[in-house]
């Protein structure tokens, strides 16, 4: 897999590659990113919006009569409970991938990925119970709106700067 390297400051980094140029990465070469038990997701992932793509770019369909469920265009299109749920479609993927997703790669700033530092957050400055992540998450997107996004991304980087810990 030849990916494109980016030189910045003397450090070589490499952009994430395009669905053409990872169509055929086998199982061992997604093991070796570090994806681990995740590997097999990747490569359903990769497989599925290869075909999405290559059907839809083969036949001109239009999105009226073809199938969208790994159309990320189509997708990232979708209001956001309508793409938080269609990426949830995909193997692997739960609400806090999902919501990952959405935030970091779809531009859907409503999106409030939980995780054990955003929990911690949340309960320190809300002095909530100890919530479900999706009951959190649903309290993060009503309390914050459309910017719930930014606000998670300050609640994760104050939590582990500052080791939140949650007393028993």
């Amino acid at each position: 897999m030849g990916y494109k390297k980016i030189d910045y400051k003397g450090t070589i980094y490499y952009a994430f590659p395009s669905i053409y140029e990872i169509k055929d990465a086998t199982l061992e070469e997604i093991q070796e990113t570090g994806a681990s038990f995740r590997s097999k997701y990747v490569i359903d992932t990769i497989k599925n919006v290869y075909n999405s793509t290559k059907e839809r770019k083969d036949s001109n369909v239009n999105e009226e009569n073809s199938s969208m469920k790994y159309n990320l265009d189509y997708i990232k299109s979708l209001n956001d409970d309508e793409c938080h749920a269609a990426l949830q479609e995909f193997k692997g993927v739960g609400a806090k991938v999902a919501d990952c997703i959405m935030l970091f790669s779809m531009g859907k700033i409503s999106a409030f990925p939980v995780d054990v530092w955003v929990k911690r957050a949340m309960i320190h400055f809300y002095g909530a119970e100890d919530s479900s992540l999706s009951k959190i998450r649903i309290f993060a997107r009503n309390k914050f709106g459309k910017l719930a996004g930014f606000a998670q991304q300050y609640f994760f980087y104050y939590a582990r700067e500052n080791k939140i810990k949650i007393e028993d």
